[in-house]
Parts: structure tokens; sequence; C-alpha cells
């Protein structure tokens, strides 16, 4: 076997594990009790369906913890949910901080894809124009 051959083995092998790498999606928690969280199994078995590895997102983390996890991820998924739309709840503060490393992102001109979905928009919507 000759040194290409060798290369070209390698560099098919590399691309080949590029190309079954799973992307790493979040999944932001929605409040349950003051003390627990939850995310809707459909969400999770849908995104697993479609070949996604899902790291959950708590609503509860600090800042900072979110942003170090984020900077791991493709994307975001921000389920449907019944929460007020306060800027002083948490859960709120921490979707803003999602968009707001989102919008980052794209200034630099990296892609961080956020999925919202139902009442979710509603919120997007207003912590966008503020």
């Amino acid at each position: 076997m000759s040194l290409n051959h060798l290369l070209l083995f390698c560099l098919v092998i590399c691309l080949g594990l590029t190309v079954l790498q799973h992307p790493m999606i979040g999944v932001y928690t929605q409040p349950y009790d003051s003390n627990q969280s939850y995310v809707a199994a459909s969400y999770v078995k849908y995104l697993e369906m479609s070949g996604a590895q899902l790291v959950p997102l708590f609503y509860s983390l600090s800042t900072a913890d979110l942003i170090n996890m984020l900077q791991q991820l493709y994307g975001v998924l921000i389920p449907d949910g019944s929460q007020t739309i306060d800027i002083n709840n948490l859960s709120t503060q921490n979707a803003d901080a999602i968009l707001n490393y989102s919008m980052e992102q794209v200034f630099k001109g990296v892609q961080f894809r956020i999925w919202d979905t139902y009442a979710r928009h509603g919120m997007l919507s207003y912590l966008t124009s503020k």
C-alpha cells in the first residue's frame, strides 16, 4: 500500500466520522414546580428521530453556566410553555440570554439556530422588541 493510498484512506475515514456526528441540540426546560422542570417527551422523541443528541438546558441555570453550555451546541429548541412573559422571571431572563447569544453568533458569521414553538413565539417577539 503506497503512501498516497494510506493518506486517501485516512481522509475517507475522517470525512466519514465528520458526517456521522450527530448535532447537539439544547432543549430549554420549562418550570414545573418551584424546584423542578421538565421537557415534554414529544419534543425529545421528535429530535432524537432526526438524529440529534439532546442536552437539557435547565431554566434555573446561571447565565454564565448557560452560555458555557450554549458554546457546545448546534442550536436550541424552546418548547411551548404557559409561563408569564416577565423580564424579572428567571425563565424569561435565560431565554433572553439564549436569544442574545444566538444574535452574537450570527454577527460573527456563525449559525446558531433557535426553534421556538407556539406561545414562546410571543416571548421571543417580546424579547427582540425591547
